[in-house]
């Protein structure tokens, strides 16, 4: 079988590596950042949540309820 290498553990990332899995393959996904997520990230300073960087994404689109995990 052959190898696939995802680069960027962004949300494009992430959902190639999902579809990836569900056809069966196991991905190898890599990142120059040490976190997942791209410019979705946000880190939590003195509680405060601070985004990395400027990135919209909007939980009511029917693609993002797709991959959306669901909370415990």
């Amino acid at each position: 079988m052959e190898q696939i290498v995802i680069v960027g553990a962004g949300v494009s990332g992430l959902v190639a590596a999902i579809n990836c899995e569900a056809a069966g393959f196991s991905p190898i996904l890599i990142d120059a950042d040490k976190k997942i997520g791209g410019r979705t990230q946000s880190n939590e300073y003195e509680n405060f949540i601070l985004d990395k960087g400027f990135q919209v994404l909007l939980t009511e689109y029917e693609f993002v309820k797709k991959y959306r995990r669901k909370r415990a």
